[in-house]
């Protein structure tokens, strides 16, 4: 049971990294080198490495 859940944590977790990517590329591709967006890329960076 414990293995289980282990791996149902991990395979949640990867999903959650996935779409924190997917979210990255996703701002990088819009971003038309305004200040605000890199900015805003930037957190996005940032939040995604706490996962």
């Amino acid at each position: 049971e414990e293995h289980q859940t282990l791996v149902i944590t991990q395979a949640e977790n990867q999903h959650l990294l996935k779409e924190a990517k997917d979210k990255d590329l996703f701002t990088l591709n819009l971003s038309e080198k305004n200040i605000f967006e890199v900015e805003a890329a930037i957190e996005t960076f940032d939040s995604s490495k706490l996962i």
